[in-house]
């Protein structure tokens, strides 16, 4: 998307639409992925005192921790806009998480774990479901160890096997004739690195909240200078367009949209930045079946 805008439509694929109206206008910039550089210029950086570095032998300017703190609170809501954006590009049919036994894999190990996923899903691709997609995060358990909660869709005759437990919600029961109407839990029975669970999504408009939830302060400074995502390269980018609007235009000019797109208004939130405001207005379908808290 080119040129400069201040209304901004975004259509997914999962069938929302979601809007935003900026304080003031912003250039879009195509760079193999949207990335958004403000019209305003930048303030330039505090000055701090340049020390010894040991390593390089080195006078050297190093962030101050305003910065630091900065950068990695940056870092972390980028990450999170992505995860939101692709994981509304796909119609998901199941919730995943994979765990990594540390008998057959060093389940302390973040790069070994998330080769030995995403090779996994790799063959799945070439053994079992040509069309599948995949989004997933990295976790790590009190003690240290890795395990990934996912969704996936498109499956083809990738293998599920019921493991005799329901879902209710963020627990997993033995089924019994009281609970059997709860969701199935299954297992991927292709998944031979660890223990695997696998739900029905219920609400498509929901997943976004699941995945991100798990992207945490914490998981971006275990991971400094790695993936805290993993997605399938087939999960195309929403459709987006840019406007202007002039202000005492916006009103009608939204209204516009809204009869345009024939969906409920489901959220609104306005961010205020040092910058920058941002309202964001979310619309999708009237009406979902409710799905089980995980």
């Amino acid at each position: 998307m080119d040129g400069a805008y201040n209304f901004r439509v975004i259509q997914y694929a999962n069938g929302s639409v979601e809007i935003r109206k900026y304080s003031s206008p912003v250039n879009a910039i195509y760079t193999g992925e949207t990335t958004i550089e403000p019209v305003y210029k930048k303030p330039k950086k505090r000055e701090s005192q340049k020390e010894y570095n040991p390593f390089t032998d080195e006078m050297e300017r190093l962030p101050t921790f305003e910065e630091s703190e900065r950068s990695a609170r940056n870092s972390l809501n980028r990450t999170k806009q992505n995860i939101y954006k692709y994981s509304r590009q796909a119609n998901w049919e199941y919730f995943i998480t994979l765990t990594f036994d540390g008998a057959k894999v060093d389940r302390y190990d973040f790069d070994i774990c998330m080769s030995k996923a995403n090779v996994w899903f790799m063959n799945q691709r070439r053994l079992h479901a040509s069309e599948i997609k995949y989004l997933f995060v990295p976790e790590q358990h009190k003690d240290g160890a890795w395990h990934i909660h996912g969704v996936i869709c498109d499956i083809g005759d990738m293998k599920l096997t019921d493991s005799g437990r329901v879902a209710i919600g963020k627990k997993s029961y033995i089924r019994t004739s009281k609970n059997e109407n709860y969701p199935t839990i299954y297992n991927l029975s292709g998944w031979r690195f660890g223990y695997s669970t696998a739900t029905k999504v219920k609400d498509k408009h929901k997943v976004a909240t699941y995945i991100t939830k798990y992207l945490t302060k914490d998981l971006c400074e275990s991971t400094f200078g790695k993936k805290r995502y993993y997605r399938s390269r087939n999960i195309p980018e929403p459709e987006e367009k840019g406007f202007i609007v002039e202000a005492y235009e916006y009103a009608d000019f939204l209204q516009t949209i809204e009869n345009s797109i024939g969906l409920t208004l489901v959220h609104e939130k306005e961010v205020t930045g040092e910058h920058q405001s941002v309202t964001y207005r979310y619309y999708q379908e009237e009406s979902e079946e409710k799905e089980n808290e995980e």
